[in-house]
């Protein structure tokens, strides 16, 4: 993504979240809500890019999501081997 790209992408709100803890040389994680869905699948597309470094893209969810898709992993992984 070049600098004119970047500067384009307008943000409805950024904050971290987590507290920081004395020893942990890691940072905290950043939410980034986008004003616009296209922006957002162009920005998660380009996360791609960012494979083999320290930085990563993903999509927030409440608990409720990944917690029910974990309870369907194996029953997909079953329908597959079928």
């Amino acid at each position: 993504m070049d600098e004119r790209e970047a500067e384009s992408i307008r943000f409805a709100r950024v904050h971290r979240i987590g507290q920081t803890k004395a020893g942990k040389p890691r940072s905290r994680p950043v939410v980034a809500k986008l004003t616009d869905s296209k922006m957002k699948f162009a920005v998660m597309g380009k996360g791609r890019e960012l494979k083999g470094t320290n930085f990563s893209i993903s999509d927030q969810f409440p608990p409720e999501i990944p917690r029910r898709r974990r309870l369907l992993y194996p029953i997909m992984t079953e329908a597959r081997n079928d």
